[in-house]
């Protein structure tokens, strides 16, 4: 019996097997360390207007849902990457914001 090696940072495409034109869809991302006055409209904001200085030149990423917890999130984008490399600079992005 072999196992995989853990998946970085948000792992593979969801189990449905759904993608975006090919390019594997983001499961889920987490963001934690989130003030406990945070709500839900303040997380969509972060993705559908990113912030200057750390989501410079990104379009506005869609929310499709956002699980809020105390302290922490996961957040469900709408995903229509055209390729690897942007479905990627979103995940740089959420681990940028996670730096905060």
């Amino acid at each position: 019996m072999t196992m995989d090696a853990p998946q970085a940072y948000g792992g593979d495409a969801p189990m449905d097997g759904s993608t975006s034109g090919g390019i594997p869809a983001i499961p889920s991302m987490f963001l934690g360390n989130l003030d406990y006055g945070t709500n839900v409209s303040d997380i969509r904001n972060i993705f559908e207007r990113p912030l200057p200085g750390i989501g410079d030149g990104m379009d506005p990423m869609e929310v499709e849902k956002v699980d809020l917890k105390r302290g922490f999130c996961f957040v469900y984008l709408k995903q229509n990457f055209k390729s690897l490399e942007e479905r990627n600079a979103v995940y740089t992005y959420a681990e940028r914001v996670n730096g905060m």
